[in-house]
């Protein structure tokens, strides 16, 4: 009976482990395929299309 329930424990011991693991991995590889997706403005670049002073405001270079 005891020898059952260790083997019970370990085997949820490890599936706990395993959907840690997972859940971090998957968290990991989300993050980096929504920064690609999102639209960003450059800072750097929407100063040169102004030919001044621009500033970022969601997403959209607003210049003066």
């Amino acid at each position: 009976m005891k020898r059952s329930i260790r083997a019970v424990s370990r085997t949820l011991f490890a599936v706990g482990i395993l959907g840690a693991l997972s859940f971090g991995a998957a968290e990991a590889f989300g993050v980096t395929l929504q920064k690609e997706a999102r639209p960003w403005c450059d800072p750097v670049k929407c100063n040169a299309q102004c030919g001044g002073y621009g500033i970022c405001q969601n997403n959209v270079c607003l210049c003066y």
